[in-house]
């Protein structure tokens, strides 16, 4: 009620009316007078996803937001009056059968800076993404569209909801957008009315095609292919299950995008027959962008700049400079330059006329006078210049190493047509636009984007690392990260929780690549189980996936990858094909569980629960050489790997570098708690070791549980502390006995490798004790267990350590016990060198008291898989196989639950003894595979064996045997050799042959190490010589073979009198028909 005059009755006041209710088949949309959306109703429900009424629309004028507006509508059309007549707008809807498209027709106002056009302050669904638009509940979906690229929609926000906006800078007049609300199961063939009546980009294997593309599903190889290996990679990519060969670093430059003649030396044409051949192969060829990314050798880059490279900070220059001057200044007072994602330091670059600047974002003034100091002049081949007083001065954006084209140029088509015409005219059918983040603001990284998909003559699977949301239309695979390096079961782990999200809430299909099989390093060799559980992962998602191999595929970091790459084409076939009911499938997606395949005599696969249990042996007086292991399973012989680790030079080693000593505790100005915990700090000189001070870090856990319970105190160093020549710490710890954890954590900062450090002390001793923590053996694996305040995925678990740039020494106590208080004390941390390679000789594992004693000595990084008596192998850090093992006498027990377990060996003098063994255990086999009728046998029609790697002549090392199933009559065999060492230099192996049952295959050729031999199923026969760009075509004796159902014993041996040193990888594939 109101009063219009004072002492006159109250009138009352006119409740808001709807002024348009619009509906189609799935939906009703009401507004009312004031411009607010009252209802948003799904029909199939009857339920209104408005969870509070708001504006339609609001507008931007001078700084503020006008959101109250009177409403009409007639025609199909809104027209909003906002505030006192300060800015009007005029909205068209049009309603489709299964959709609505709303049109920003007018708007205007002074000082329009931009229009809400379409605001839904909806219910929160249980998915939901930026990149569809769409928000899913359990039995109702929203989904809000660009249909233009001058529009932009976001999803979420506070209040939450759908928004559809346009800005002055990219035009307010014209703004278009879509609406779909559905039943969940309508939802995509809505989008797809929607993409078919809109004139919007059109692809049938992405948007709202992408999930039920059959192409999709594949996984790819990602490698850098040329004219002589195509074939090497081809039959990788075929050994591995893959569909696709997606080529990497194909490029002369990232820019003009012209094939690099070292790879391709018949430029375009040469890398055109590869694409031929991959095709020939029955497979798909992915060629890998990085979009938008002009490289600094470019030509548009040098040795004259193009004008149309984007700067994204423009400033005048304050004063005349020759060509020799090295400072620049400038009259505006230089932003913040680090640049993240590409090279730090002289990265970065300002182009003044046609000359480019090198300069260090360390040496800027941003005190009179202001700019940019000890530069770099002509930088990337230009010329240096004068310049003169009031020229422009253009910092250039940076990322990966690269420039980028103005969005508003035409350097972006020009970009574009360079990486179309090669995807066009070398036939390809996937292509991965990475990098397109770097072209900075939405509007110009979707303008790339679909630049280079309109380009396009011919259907794409197309994955970027930029998820847009106007690129849904063409995206087709979204998931793909970064490889780690340590953790990666966690990694694995953290994937899989985001791919419903990526399914239900993106509506495009999940990949759970990219992996890496990687070698030793910054951390140690990938093993077979974490290849595994990757693989098993994906076939329990049923996800694609994408592996890269890095050069060669001859020569590799770890010398296991064609093994690897066996395993996972296994998985990934029995994925494609629907070998595993839904049964199983949702047991092997329990997180943290292993599983191990195998195949049975009659050729039927089973998978079998698995625990890898590794513990850590850390020296013979610290405790750590005896313990628990629990089986799980029932009582088995004992299997086990034991790795012997790098060593660290002791503490009081003379370049010993001590980087936090506690004579100052105030200098750890980092401090932090979880809520109901509270911390204390000081010094110690009563309870000291290694030092004359110790840091005593008290911590009070209010909590009734210890998860969520840590405190952190941290020190910052300023400037960048530098580690360069130590790759570990050594500390002494005071331990209460409580269970606490002690991170130890160092910090790399964004700008250079953002990385995050972590090693785990757990206390459950109590005394000094002293820990070498290296930083190959980061703890990011067990980050899982415990509650932080801080997630990143690429600084735990991808990036290394920059070891000249340390920003931050952090410790963390964790795990705090309830109700309870805890005291550590440490010692001054010490950055020490890591040894050159320490052994351990004469490893003794025990078990309940029964000893397997191993006759061998590892150096650092090499390990032993012992899985029998007669199965033992020695690998060296780089996986490959040293030798053979038979183990004569009794083999330990491992007992279903405890079992009593002890590490003993003969180390190196003066060096700790680091060794992990790893206890595996394996279950009954799941029950279950897919009724024949559902299983998809003619993607199991090739079946690889893993490679068998002989060195020795001798009956054994070179005699195995192979499985053919059951169901058929009969298979014929392909063979791949693989020389990889023959005698010294100049000899050769002579016709190498094979014995499979009482067949004889001989190849009457003499190898050399690198050579390969390729026979298939049909008896033609490649030999692949190193140094040849094209394979031979040899007659092979006794081709083609077959393999009868059963086990089968295969022999390999070659034309010796007296065997040279050798080392071949000979591997056999069952072809069914």
């Amino acid at each position: 009620m109101k009063h219009n005059r004072q002492g006159q009755a109250p009138v009352p006041v006119q409740e808001p009316q709807i002024v348009a209710t619009i509906e189609n088949q799935l939906a009703r949309l009401e507004v009312d007078s004031l411009g607010r959306c009252t209802a948003l109703v799904d029909k199939r429900s009857g339920r209104n996803l408005i969870a509070t009424p708001a504006p339609l629309a609001t507008v931007s004028v001078q700084g503020r937001v006008l959101d109250h507006a009177a409403c009409s509508h007639a025609g199909g059309r809104f027209s909003l009056r906002f505030g006192d007549g300060e800015a009007v707008a005029v909205i068209e809807c049009v309603v489709k059968d299964r959709y609505m498209t709303f049109t920003l027709i007018s708007a205007a106002g002074d000082g329009l800076e931009s229009v809400t056009f379409l605001w839904l302050t909806v219910q929160r669904g249980k998915y939901s993404s930026p990149t569809s638009g769409a928000i899913v509940g359990d039995d109702w979906s929203v989904c809000l569209r660009e249909l233009n690229l001058q529009t932009q929609v976001d999803v979420g926000g506070n209040p939450y909801g759908l928004r559809a906006s346009c800005s002055a800078q990219h035009g307010i007049a014209g703004g278009r957008a879509g609406l779909v609300v559905a039943p969940p199961e309508l939802l995509i063939p809505a989008l797809q009315d929607m993409v078919k009546g809109e004139g919007v980009p059109y692809s049938p294997l992405g948007g709202p095609w992408a999930l039920g593309a059959e192409e999709v599903r594949g996984s790819y190889l990602y490698a850098t292919v040329s004219e002589k290996d195509a074939d090497h990679f081809i039959d990788l990519a075929r050994r591995g299950g893959f569909s696709h060969l997606h080529y990497d670093h194909w490029y002369k430059s990232r820019g003009h995008n012209e094939p690099l003649l070292g790879l391709f030396p018949h430029g375009l044409e040469g890398m055109k027959a590869t694409v031929f051949k991959v095709h020939a192969a029955g497979l798909k060829a992915g060629m890998h962008t990085l979009t938008g990314c002009i490289q600094h050798s470019d030509p548009w880059v040098t040795p004259v700049p193009d004008k149309r490279l984007f700067a994204d900070a423009t400033y005048v220059l304050a004063a005349d400079m020759d060509e020799k001057t090295d400072a620049i200044q400038t009259t505006e007072n230089p932003q913040h330059t680090a640049i993240h994602g590409s090279l730090p330091g002289r990265s970065n670059a300002i182009r003044i006329g046609d000359e480019l600047i090198q300069y260090d974002y360390a040496d800027i003034s941003h005190t009179p006078p202001f700019g940019f100091l000890k530069c770099t002049r002509g930088a990337f081949g230009t010329k240096p210049a004068a310049h003169v007083k009031n020229d422009r001065v253009d910092r250039l954006r940076q990322r990966y190493g690269a420039f980028f084209p103005d969005d508003r140029s035409t350097l972006v088509n020009e970009v574009a047509d360079a990486i179309a015409r090669v995807y066009n005219e070398c036939g390809f059918d996937q292509l991965y636009m990475d990098g397109a983040e770097g072209m900075g603001t939405r509007h110009a990284i979707q303008t790339m984007r679909d630049a280079i998909y309109k380009r396009l003559d011919h259907p794409a699977i197309i994955e970027a690392s930029e998820w847009g949301h106007w690129s849904w239309y063409f995206h087709s695979r979204i998931g793909a990260m970064d490889v780690p390096l340590w953790g990666v079961k966690s990694f694995v782990d953290w994937r899989c929780t985001n791919i419903a999200f990526f399914r239900q809430g993106a509506l495009l299909q999940a990949q759970l690549g990219w992996w890496f099989i990687f070698g030793p390093g910054v951390s140690r060799a990938e093993v077979p189980d974490e290849m595994e559980y990757f693989s098993c992962k994906a076939l329990a998602f049923d996800v694609p996936s994408s592996t890269i191999i890095c050069g060669s595929p001859a020569v590799q970091a770890n010398d296991r990858m064609l093994e690897y790459i066996t395993m996972a084409g296994r998985y990934e076939r029995l994925r494609l094909a629907n070998y595993f009911p839904e049964t199983v499938k949702e047991q092997l997606r329990q997180p943290g569980k292993d599983f191990h395949l195998v195949q049975r005599d009659d050729g039927e696969w089973r998978l079998l629960p698995a625990d890898y249990q590794m513990h850590k042996v850390t020296g013979f007086d610290d405790g750590t050489t005896n313990w628990e292991v629990v089986n799980p399973f029932s009582e088995q012989p004992l299997r086990m790997r034991l790795e012997a680790l790098h060593a660290v030079v002791p503490c009081d080693a003379p370049d010993a570098m001590v980087i936090a000593d506690f004579a100052e505790p105030e200098r750890f100005t980092l401090r932090s708690t979880a809520s109901d915990v509270t911390q204390a700090v000081a010094r110690s000189t009563d309870q000291v070791r290694g030092g004359d001070a110790s840091l005593c870090l008290t911590a009070t856990n209010n909590r009734s549980v210890r998860k969520g319970a840590w405190t952190r105190v941290g020190m910052p160093f300023t400037p960048y502390l530098d580690i360069k020549q130590n790759e570990a710490l050594g500390v002494w710890v005071f331990g209460d006995g409580k269970g606490e954890v002690l991170n130890v954590q160092l910090v790399s900062p964004r700008v250079y490798t953002n990385a995050l450090s972590e090693h785990h002390i757990k206390i459950d001793f109590t005394g000094w004790r002293y820990f070498e923590l290296l930083l190959r053996e980061r703890d990011a694996g067990k980050f899982k267990d415990y509650e932080w305040p801080y997630f990143d995925h690429q600084a735990l678990f991808m990036n290394s350590l920059d070891r000249q740039h340390i920003s931050e020494l952090n410790l963390y106590l964790n795990n705090l016990p309830p109700k309870d208080s805890v005291s550590v004390f440490v010692g001054p941390v010490r950055a020490l060198r890591c040894t050159d390679r320490t052994s351990l000789a004469n490893p003794v594992v025990t078990v309940n008291g029964v000893p397997l004693a191993l006759p061998v000595t590892l150096q650092s990084g090499d390990y032993v898989e012992f899985d029998s008596a007669s199965d033992g192998r020695v690998y060296n850090e780089h996986g490959a196989l040293v030798e053979r093992l038979c183990l004569p006498g009794k083999i330990p027990v491992l007992n279903a639950g405890a079992n009593r377990v002890s590490f003993a060996c003969t180390g190196s003098a003066g060096f700790s003894a680091r060794a992990d063994v790893t206890v595996i255990s394996f279950g009954s086999p799941l029950d279950g595979r897919s009724p024949a009728a559902v299983v998809k046998w003619d993607l199991l029609r090739d079946e690889y064996e893993s490679p068998r790697l002989v060195t020795t002549l001798d009956g054994r090392d070179n005699a195995w045997s192979v499985i053919c199933r059951k169901d058929v009559k009969a298979a014929s065999i392909g063979v791949e050799i693989d020389v990889l060492q023959i005698g010294a230099t100049g000899e050769t192996m002579r016709s190498p042959q094979l014995v499979i049952g009482t067949q004889r295959l001989v190849f009457p050729v003499d190898v050399s190490a690198g050579d390969r031999i390729v026979l298939d199923g049909q008896g033609r026969c490649r030999l692949h010589r190193q140094a040849a760009l094209e394979p031979e075509l040899i007659q092979v004796q006794g081709a083609p073979a077959t393999l009868k159902s059963g086990r089968t014993g295969v022999v390999f041996s070659f034309s010796t009198d007296s065997p040279p040193p050798f080392r071949a990888a000979v591997s056999l594939i069952k072809h069914y028909r």
